[in-house]
């Protein structure tokens, strides 16, 4: 082969050391990506279900607009002064804003239960019940609520 050919042949061709590191650069650049999107992942809350209730001892626990009862911080409800009960909230019972549950699964924090109302004249059984903390000795009901068990 003269050596006019072999140059040129070798000018086409990407040399062993550059082949090496091209390889390595697409594995760091590989490892990087993937680095970022697991500590990008890392750092993203999930947002939190609407039955979620933070644990307390006092009010101080609690975000502004709660109150701590039976242990948890609640939004009050009812009252002339309470704001409205938020969309994952959506139910004023016993006076708080309590969630929807579905009947099949335990959704709601202790000391709450799912609550099922079940109505006579309804063929058709319930679906979803209110997250509450259903009263008796330990959690009686207040003012003039009656309790239904």
């Amino acid at each position: 082969m003269s050596s006019r050919l072999r140059a040129l042949s070798s000018a086409t061709r990407p040399s062993k050391r550059f082949t090496v590191s091209l390889h390595r650069l697409s594995i760091v650049i590989a490892f990087g990506f993937a680095a970022a999107l697991g500590l990008g992942a890392c750092f993203i809350d999930s947002p939190l279900p609407s039955t979620f209730r933070f644990t307390c001892e006092v009010a101080e626990d609690c975000y502004e607009g709660q109150v701590c009862s039976a242990g948890l911080c609640q939004q009050p409800c009812g009252g002339a002064e309470d704001l409205d009960c938020p969309s994952g909230a959506p139910v004023c019972l016993s006076g708080f804003c309590s969630s929807i549950c579905p009947v099949d699964v335990d959704v709601c924090p202790d000391p709450q239960t799912c609550f099922v109302y079940e109505d006579p004249n309804s063929s058709t059984p319930p679906t979803s019940g209110i997250c509450t903390v259903v009263c008796d000795d330990e959690y009686p009901c207040g003012g003039d609520d009656v309790c239904v068990q």
